[in-house]
């Protein structure tokens, strides 16, 4: 449910309430500069925002910057840039979700240089609510990024069929026991 709405040149925040738990929450969607000043005036915004407005954070969007140099792939990296977006992470107290699909977002037209642009950070009390979250990159069809969703997945693959623990070696009976079979895994 929408209750106010922010903007400034690379940032839309919108106030709402998650009505299923009453969380207040805001989404901020952030298309960043290229620009290494202007990103850190766009994390500043933010983290500012973050520090008058009390409440649940989910940011999103492209943020025109990698985390390390694994996220980048025929472009040059810059430490620095990706020391402030870090930085900025840690300080604003966010969580990165991880993401499955595809490793890259965006990929030039001949694929020689890809990059991790997209992705979504979390504050604390909706990865407590949400514990599931993973986003999840999707084939890129029209433009050079791919379309990021986030969805909350569980995953239960039944029971577990064994488990060992290495406390069950500090027995003296099982020890023997094994020792008497032969090879002691294969037969246990």
């Amino acid at each position: 449910m929408k209750r106010k709405v922010w903007s400034m040149e690379n940032v839309l925040v919108v106030e709402g309430e998650i009505i299923a738990s009453g969380m207040k929450c805001f989404l901020v969607n952030v298309y960043a500069p290229q620009d290494r000043y202007l990103e850190k005036a766009v994390w500043n915004f933010i983290t500012n925002f973050m520090g008058a407005n009390v409440g649940e954070y989910l940011v999103f969007g492209d943020f025109n910057v990698v985390r390390n140099q694994a996220e980048r792939s025929g472009y040059n990296f810059c430490q620095n840039e990706a020391e402030d977006f870090n930085n900025f992470i840690i300080n604003s107290d966010l969580v990165d979700v991880p993401l499955e699909g595809r490793r890259f977002m965006r990929v030039d037209k001949l694929c020689l240089k890809m990059e991790k642009l997209d992705r979504f950070l979390v504050s604390n009390g909706i990865l407590n609510s949400y514990p599931n979250l993973i986003g999840v990159v999707l084939a890129r069809l029209w433009s050079d990024h791919a379309l990021t969703v986030l969805k909350e997945e569980h995953r239960d693959y039944g029971p577990i069929p064994f488990k060992l623990f290495h406390s069950w070696f500090l027995w003296t009976g099982l020890t023997s026991w094994c020792w008497m079979l032969g090879n002691g895994m294969m037969n246990l």
